[in-house]
């Protein structure tokens, strides 16, 4: 083991100071690779990767929080973003469909005022039409069901109404040979 001294003070408070700032700089390269792989989203597990790492690195756990927050928080912001349009992108499918035009510039204007891509707001309203579709197929689908249902009642409640109908007719035993007449009638006449 090679154990070094100096005698100034200052050098080894610069040394201390260059490895806390490398750590950190360590710890936020980690952080911004995760934070673009899952975009913004760290998942229990890259936490506990990080903290280790953090603990590695000889960080505070309130130095690597404020690292992980000044990394996360334009992702966060744009999530938000993302959540402000499509708010008012449903809004505007409740009120008209398909939308007209001075809605759509308006979207188009709060899309400008929001920073966001139109590849963004291009799947935001993909995934809500194709909502508004399955809905109204299933609906459809259930107002079809419906509507056999009541044909197959209505089936049934007519074929009880004959039977009541014609009930006498349905409950008379029907009439069986007896067995003495076949053999009469089996045997030839003498």
């Amino acid at each position: 083991m090679i154990i070094i001294s100096f005698q100034s003070e200052g050098f080894v408070e610069d040394l201390v100071l260059k490895n806390t700032i490398n750590s950190k700089l360590k710890y936020r390269e980690e952080v911004e690779e995760f934070a673009r792989e899952r975009q913004g989203e760290l998942s229990s597990l890259d936490r506990q990767i990080l903290d280790a790492l953090r603990a590695g690195l000889g960080l505070l756990p309130e130095e690597a929080a404020a690292i992980q927050q000044e990394v996360l928080q334009p992702y966060q912001e744009r999530k938000k973003k993302l959540q402000q349009y499509k708010q008012a992108l449903v809004q505007a499918f409740r009120r008209e469909y398909p939308l007209g035009e001075d809605t759509r510039n308006g979207l188009q204007r709060l899309q400008e005022v929001l920073g966001l891509e139109e590849e963004d707001t291009a799947k935001i309203e993909a995934k809500i039409v194709q909502k508004r579709n399955d809905s109204a197929w299933t609906t459809n689908l259930v107002l079809v069901l419906i509507a056999i249902s009541l044909v197959i009642l209505a089936g049934i409640g007519s074929w009880a109404a004959v039977r009541l109908l014609f009930k006498d007719r349905y409950n008379q035993p029907s009439p069986q040979p007896s067995v003495s007449k076949s053999l009469e009638q089996a045997l030839p006449n003498k």
